[in-house]
């Protein structure tokens, strides 16, 4: 037999196979779809990822507790904030017009007459 009739016969031997692999796993996939179904898949897969973000928690509690302390008074301060959001807007709103207000009326005096070094001339009075 040619070495090429040899080589297309052991192609094909292992593209079958390969097939049949696919095949298998497939069939696997749609056995566990069947029995389990996807949104048991997920709450199982959501149950592992929150087992191990808390087991990392936990770890950085046991590990360094000051620095887990500032995480909570951190993440308490934003819970405040959120809750609070409508009150400290308008809170910064009065104080912010409070201020706006000020330096406006110091910015206009009573006397709208221009300084005497307006304009770098000097007006000269008879």
């Amino acid at each position: 037999m040619s070495p090429l009739k040899l080589r297309l016969i052991e192609d094909r031997a292992m593209r079958d196979a390969a097939r049949a692999m696919v095949e298998a796993d497939l069939a696997r996939l749609k056995d566990g779809v069947a029995v389990h179904g996807l949104a048991s898949r997920t709450a199982h897969a959501g149950s592992d990822y929150l087992r191990i973000m808390g087991q990392g928690a936990l770890d950085l509690v046991r590990e360094d507790k000051a620095r887990a302390g500032g995480y909570a008074a951190l993440g308490a301060a934003a819970l405040a904030a959120w809750l609070f959001r409508d009150t400290l807007a308008e809170a910064v709103r009065g104080l912010w017009d409070g201020l706006t207000e000020h330096t406006c009326n110091d910015a206009v005096s009573e006397d709208d007459t221009p300084p005497d070094d307006a304009g770098g001339q000097v007006e000269q009075q008879p």
